[in-house]
């Protein structure tokens, strides 16, 4: 690859043969002397150039990048002096006063006044998306210059064009901004004089605005009405008291009401009105007779007919049928006045096709057709035909949008309308879709493109056209562009030529516009290069796609040189350009001379410009090369580290060690998992969720390794969904032969989940198959075990572990009896014990999970199991209650105690148990659906140790409320306590909770060396305290709290070591402090650093991490 010119010295090699040689030394060599000593040197020598290569490049593509922005700043400023210039230039100025007026009134159709803010649920009419001016042009227009703001003064037609929407508010005090949107609304009442009013009104709301008064003063101007809203306007008679003497055009259509004859009474005196929109025909003193157009809104087809016996003198008709079923109809009878209609099809039922079949209209030369918008509409292919020839009327305008047919259908359709001038179809599926659908179909085709291409000697398919529309949003395959161009060309000839002059002797007529939309694939503009030619002609030609004009610059790969500036933009006659172009207009805005002088001027600018675009675009392919050559040198750096690394000099069984464990579990989850939520959530990529795979697929070594280790094979978790795709199940069970082939014979450890309603599995098929050889079980699902039969007929003579849990149904007796051969089961989690041969007598590890339970339940259960150890007792009720019972259990070494309610469960057993050989005791605490932590049993707990005589030496508590005192406390009856850990709740001191990790309870664990009866844990060998509350904590004094607690053991003062051991006091061995609430001063506990490289384990994190 050629390397465009860079001021970097590039130090490393990186196609040397030496280097060359990397890849296969970093997936087969390891050990000790994984490369050479002197090797070792030379690549360590490298490596250091490899950095320094980096910064290299890091800092010139620094340099590149700010270079660039200079380029693109002085180009900025460039563009905008340009186009100041030719702003002076530009012909506009040179417009006589009348031409710019008539751009204006096209500009200005239309000033939205939209209140804020919008104080309803429902989306008002218009969307703001821009800067609420851009909807305002009369009032942007008169903000651009002093010659712009006279004319738009001095014309009031363009503020008289009003959309005012308008949202109120029952028992609303008017918002601040109502002033502002009034004030507004009567500076285009003010500034429109005496100009006939275009306005449209819209309300949300109950009740009236305050700023409908001022649009009713000047009703008597109104031009044009057209209302929606929610709000009747005959309400308090508002339209009863006006005079509407210049109305022309009414469009009235209430959202929760019907219009009346009380609304058309209003109107009785408008002598001028010929246009209506509205969704009934009452009968009112209002003249139906005067109406030529009428936008009908309908809910039953019988009031068409009744709205077309209103409106004898109706020519043009807009049907827009709403809520009911348009129902057929016989024939009507035939109506020949009206000359245009347009039909929005019903979203229940296609009501053209009624029409059609209903009306004839003879002077009809216009018909429009669009499809309902949430529901594609059919095309009534033999309907129509039969209107046509029924009618014997010539249809010159054709438009289809969002309607379903076939090319053949718009063919046939086409046939029957041979003076047809214009037609556009637009394909436009309202849903979003851009693929065709057995249901949708376009008939913007090839095919279609070819009959429509005109032949001289033969009759062609709409031989008059005069314009031609096409947007196609579907995605229909293919379409000829070639053959597009050829239809087009065969239909263009050059007006007043001898050709044009036959070709209408035989019926023909030249093409004048042609429209092509794409909005599913790219245009290339070089197919549709010969239309430019005839665009050039005269013929209007559009053609778009998905893509926009593209243009290809080529990139200069020579040196960087200084870019010559041509246009000094700090010169004095540049300076007075703003000034210019606020206030000269007209035909002499600029002498010929400085004219000349500017075209000058401007030519440098382009110049320039397009020389920066050049120097970008060359700084922009040095960046490029320099951060792909960064990249290859860091993957060689990260190579070279690898072979370097002390992961390779590490022997096989401690490696091993460390897969062992990582590998601890391995999931196995069905996809896709068609519940609300699995019991794993997937947020990486699945191979990290496999990490005996992942290990296997490192390199060679490790691959033989993970092969030649079954055990690393042997722990899988397994979650279930029944599945109806097999492609997916046949992976996943794959997957799991592999596992289980790959393991061996080595004891397995299962984690299985099973939800849905299905029974019959194949994966169990397969972990059936090697029951023989599980040795931890844990299972889980929405029924019980025995529910799935091929596992209920299983025995397990290696299994030692076994947790049961259904989270639908108990766990059943039949569950317990599938394991009563389990000789070597000494470990069982459950939420039930059903009398049955179970092999209770021989745990050791008891997990008791209860529901509604006793204490005397679990003595019933301790005492079933006389042989456990440890105890775990979660409580899944918050209720427990029941007899009182009694006991002592000697057995008992090890108490954890899961808490999921305020109220500990731990408090009854402490008043009911003693367990006198107990020396590790825990309790967590998770919230409960209260939102509040367990309370400390503090007064249970003294009252127990003193019963049970038992010496703790591991005490925890994670997630409980209780104060410093009362941990304090505790820690007074537990003389002999080894590891302390607490790990306070969220608590809420509003409601009474407290936190135990104060500087209180630091100064007590204190060591006094002068009396040995005042110190609290004098024996602690381990101490963790997490903290998770805002409360005073002093660093010095938990310092010197450990440093009251720490001697060097073997150190020269040994002697003092024996003598404090003689005493009966420990030596702490390990702290851990973090907080998550607050940030640690490093320099507070530095002490404790001199104390860690003497020996002690310190860890000190808070959120700005770990310090110590």
């Amino acid at each position: 690859m050629d390397s465009p010119c860079i001021e970097i010295q590039i130090r490393v090699d990186l196609s040397s043969s030496e280097q060359a040689q990397l890849e296969n030394d970093l997936r087969s060599k390891f050990g000790p002397f994984v490369v050479h000593p002197e090797r070792a040197e030379e690549l360590k020598k490298i490596l250091d150039l490899a950095d320094k290569d980096i910064e290299d490049h890091d800092s010139e593509v620094a340099r590149l990048q700010n270079q660039i922005l200079l380029v693109r700043a002085q180009k900025q400023r460039l563009e905008t002096q340009r186009d100041k210039l030719r702003s002076l230039l530009s012909p506009i100025r040179k417009l006589p006063a009348e031409i710019l007026l008539g751009i204006f009134q096209i500009v200005c159709a239309e000033n939205v006044l939209q209140t804020y803010p919008w104080l309803s649920d429902r989306r008002p009419p218009t969307k703001i998306t821009s800067p609420v001016i851009t909807y305002l042009p009369a009032m942007a227009i008169s903000s651009v210059c002093f010659r712009w703001r006279e004319l738009a003064l001095s014309l009031p037609s363009l503020w008289a064009n009003l959309s005012v929407e308008i949202c109120t508010a029952m028992n609303l005090n008017p918002v601040a901004t109502e002033d502002g949107f009034n004030d507004t609304v009567a500076r285009y009442l003010e500034r429109s004089v005496d100009w006939p009013l275009r306005l449209a009104l819209y309300i949300q709301g109950a009740s009236p605005a305050t700023v409908l008064p001022s649009l009713t003063r000047h009703a008597h101007r109104w031009k044009t009405f057209k209302y929606q809203g929610y709000y009747s306007l005959t309400v308090d008679q508002i339209l009863s008291q006006l005079r509407f003497p210049l109305l022309v055009e009414l469009d009235i259509s209430s959202f929760m009401h019907k219009v009346e004859s009380s609304y058309l009474d209003c109107f009785e005196h408008s002598s001028r009105l010929h246009a209506l929109g509205t969704d009934k025909t009452p009968a009112s003193k209002f003249n139906y007779s005067q109406l030529d157009t009428l936008n009908f809104a309908m809910e039953y087809a019988s009031e068409l007919v009744e709205a077309l016996r209103s409106c004898p003198s109706l020519k043009f008709l807009r049907i827009e049928p709403i809520c009911r079923e348009f129902l057929d109809l016989e024939a009507q009878g035939t109506w020949r006045n009206i000359v245009s209609l347009v039909i929005m099809e019903n979203y229940m039922q296609p009501s053209s096709e009624m029409v059609l079949s209903s009306f004839d209209f003879p002077s009809l030369n216009e018909f429009v057709v669009e499809g309902y918008h949430r529901k594609r509409t059919t095309w009534p292919a033999d309907a129509f035909i039969s209107f046509v020839s029924r009618s014997s009327c010539l249809i010159t305008t054709f438009t289809l949008r969002g309607i379903s047919l076939s090319d053949a259908e718009l063919i046939t359709a086409l046939s029957v309308m041979p003076s047809l001038l214009h037609l556009e179809i637009d394909d436009k599926e309202r849903r979003n879709s851009y693929h065709v659908t057995q249901e949708q179909q376009s008939p913007i085709t090839s095919h279609l493109i070819s009959n429509l291409r005109s032949y001289s000697r033969s009759l062609s398919l709409a031989p008059k056209l005069h314009s031609l529309s096409l947007i196609s949003h579907l995605n229909t395959g293919t379409f000829d562009d070639n053959a597009f161009i050829r239809m087009v060309q065969s239909r263009w000839f050059k007006p007043h030529s001898d050709l044009s002059t036959a070709m209408s002797v035989m019926g023909k007529r030249c093409i004048r516009s042609v429209i092509l939309r794409f909005a599913w694939r790219e245009i290339d503009a070089d197919v549709y290069k010969p239309l430019r030619k005839l665009d050039e002609e005269g013929l209007r030609v559009v053609v778009a796609g998905t893509n926009g004009i593209q243009m290809i610059v080529s990139l200069c790969a020579e040196c960087a040189k200084p870019l010559q500036i041509r246009v000094n933009l700090t010169s004095e006659e540049l300076v007075e350009l703003d000034n210019d172009l606020r206030s000269e207009f007209g035909p002499f805005v600029v002498t010929p001379e400085q004219a000349e002088d500017l075209e000058k001027i401007l030519a440098l600018a382009d110049k320039d410009i397009e020389e920066h675009d050049l120097e970008v675009n060359r700084l922009n392919e040095q960046i490029m090369f320099l951060q792909r050559h960064k990249q290859r040198l860091e993957i060689q750096r990260a190579k070279l580290r690898s072979l370097l690394s002390p992961m390779r000099k590490l022997p096989n069984e401690t490696l091993l060690r460390i897969f062992q464990y990582v590998c601890q579990e391995n999931l196995l989850q069905s996809y896709p998992w068609l519940d609300q939520c699995p019991p794993t959530t997937i947020t990486s990529p699945i191979i990290t969720y496999l990490p005996t795979m992942a290990v296997s697929s490192v390199c060679s070594r490790w691959r033989e390794l993970a092969l030649s280790s079954p055990s690393l094979w042997a722990n899988l978790r397994m979650e279930i969904y029944p599945t109806a795709f097999e492609e997916t199940l046949a992976g996943l069970i794959d997957t799991l032969k592999r596992y289980l082939e790959r393991s061996g014979d080595w004891p397995l450890r299962l984690d299985l989940n099973i939800q849905g309603q299905g029974r019959e599995l194949p994966s169990l098929i397969h972990l059936a198959q090697n029951a023989y050889r599980w040795r931890t079980f844990i299972f889980s699902g929405v029924h019980s075990f025995t529910t799935y039969e091929i596992l209920s007929q299983m025995r397990f003579p290696v299994l030692e572990e076994l947790d049961l849990n259904s989270t639908s149904e108990w766990v059943q007796l039949s569950d317990f009896e599938c394991f009563e051969h389990s000789t070597r089961l000494c470990s069982l989690a459950t939420d039930a014990f059903p009398p049955f041969k179970a092999p209770y007598n021989q745990l050791d590890k008891l997990i008791f999970r209860m529901g509604q339970a006793s204490p005397s339940d679990l003595a019933m259960v301790v005492h079933t199991c006389s042989s456990v150890k440890s105890l775990i007792v979660e409580l899944d009720n918050e209720e427990f209650w029941g007899p009182m019972a009694e006991g002592t259990f000697h057995n008992i070494t090890s108490l954890v105690f899961k808490e999921h309610f305020q109220q500990s469960c731990s408090e009854m057993v402490f008043y009911s148990f003693a367990f006198p050989s107990l020396n590790e005791l825990e309790i967590d605490s998770e919230r409960s659906t209260t939102n509040k932590p367990t309370i400390w049993p503090g007064n249970a707990f003294i009252s127990f140790v003193s019963s049970s005589s038992c010496l703790i030496t591991t005490f925890t508590l994670r997630g409980l409320s209780l104060s410093d005192l009362e941990l304090i406390a505790a820690l007074r009856v537990m003389p002999s306590l080894l590891h302390l850990e607490i790990d306070d709740a969220e608590v809420d001191h509003s409601l009474g909770q407290q936190n135990p990790i104060t500087s209180q309870l630091v100064s007590s664990l204190h060591h006094n060396s002068t009396s040995n009866l005042l110190n609290l844990c004098s024996k602690l060998h381990s101490l963790r305290l997490i903290s998770r509350n805002q409360a005073p904590f002093d660093d010095c004094a938990f310092v010197s709290m450990i440093q009251s607690r720490w001697f060097r053991p073997g150190s020269e003062s040994s002697y003092l070591s024996a003598a404090i051991l003689t005493m009966g006091r420990g030596c702490i061995r390990s702290v851990v402090l973090k907080f998550a609430w607050r940030e640690i001063d490093a320099e507070a506990y530095k002490p404790l650093r001199i104390l860690d490289e003497e020996g002690l384990r310190v860890v000190v994190a808070g959120t700005n991490g770990i310090q110590v």
